[in-house]
């Protein structure tokens, strides 16, 4: 990748990315298609490795071309199946003498959204009730932030009606903002950093409980309070054994972690099914707590400058432009990194 040049299977599937208007008669032809239509399947990139050697080299590549690929990512306007239940339940208690089917009736008539779906369905318009996020091109180059918050918004609002496809597709397309638009942190302080600016608390404890998961952990985010002193619990069997890892998550600018806290752990676990208990920090460790953990092997002390590069390990180099999906608690998975779209799949 030192000439700058797309790898050339790369080359070859952003010249196969489906026009717009082949996709809104792919929409047009799921309106029609009744009761359990499908929408059809978004265009995303096939892998993660795909879309790693795009980000790459996206410093070099033309203008244009990043907001096409863009355009093919961001979902245009369109109905889900979802939707069509929602016109054929309206029908039933619009059609209903049921004195109980009335003020159901009276509720989703005043909806504005279910309004737009009798009138998409019922053919008084052919404008797809769920409003698209093509019009976020508008917003760049100048206005890129503006644009990863109105991605987040969509995907927040319609979460339960994506399929795996869509919501990589939008996570693809954070990426790229980012990594054209706004650019990536490159070293461990700058990236140290950036999780600060990026997080508040809790989204911290989102991205370290993603971060465990794509290490092969099955988690749980506990609840913002009433925790236990743990705030992430990772569990993972191989063969016969059976490991519960207690995880504590320190969103800290300059304070250090104390002994205290690391000792508070281990007592955590001597309560406990946890065979091991682990302290991530974005700061460091007092040296009290470094030799507790020393003496004490059941506890694992993770610091600012590793926890970027268990990160850039198990996440990705690009991780920091996938950012949104990490400290939120949509669903996140990598896809395959298999570089052929035939293997790569998405979850």
């Amino acid at each position: 990748m030192t000439d700058r040049q797309l790898p050339a299977e790369l080359e070859e599937l952003l010249e196969k990315i489906m026009p717009r208007q082949e996709w809104m008669e792919e929409v047009q032809e799921h309106a029609e298609g009744g009761l359990g239509a499908s929408l059809p399947d978004i265009w995303a990139f096939p892998s993660d490795s795909l879309l790693d050697a795009y980000l790459q080299v996206i410093a070099t590549r033309p203008e244009p071309e990043v907001l096409g690929v863009l355009e093919s990512l961001l979902i245009p306007s369109t109905a889900t199946g979802g939707d069509h239940l929602r016109y054929e339940f309206f029908c039933q208690v619009a059609s209903s003498e049921k004195p109980e089917d009335f003020s159901t009736y009276l509720r989703l008539e005043s909806d504005p959204f279910v309004k737009r779906i009798v009138r998409y369905y019922a053919g008084v318009t052919d404008e797809p009730p769920r409003e698209g996020l093509r019009w976020v091109l508008r917003l760049l180059p100048d206005r890129p932030r503006l644009a990863l918050q109105a991605l987040d918004v969509y995907t927040t609002a319609n979460l339960w009606e994506l399929s795996d496809k869509m919501i990589h597709a939008l996570g693809d397309a954070e990426a790229i903002i980012r990594g054209y638009f706004i650019g990536t942190p490159a070293t461990a302080v700058e990236r140290v950093k950036f999780l600060l600016d990026e997080t508040d608390w809790r989204e911290f404890e989102q991205v370290v409980e993603h971060l465990y998961d794509a290490m092969g952990y099955k988690t749980e985010l506990t609840p913002r309070s009433g925790d236990k002193g743990r705030d992430v619990v990772a569990r993972r069997s191989d063969n016969d054994y059976h490991q519960t890892v207690y995880i504590q998550c320190k969103r800290y600018t300059k304070k250090r972690i104390s002994s205290d806290q690391a000792s508070s752990l281990g007592g955590r676990i001597n309560q406990s099914e946890a065979l091991r208990g682990v302290l991530v920090t974005t700061s460091s460790f007092e040296p009290a707590a470094l030799e507790h953990a020393r003496i004490d092997q059941r506890i694992e002390l993770i610091d600012g400058p590793n926890l970027i590069l268990l990160m850039n390990e198990h996440l990705g180099f690009n991780w920091p432009n996938r950012i949104n999906q990490l400290k939120s608690s949509r669903p996140y998975s990598t896809r395959s990194s298999a570089s052929s779209p035939e293997v790569g799949k998405s979850r």
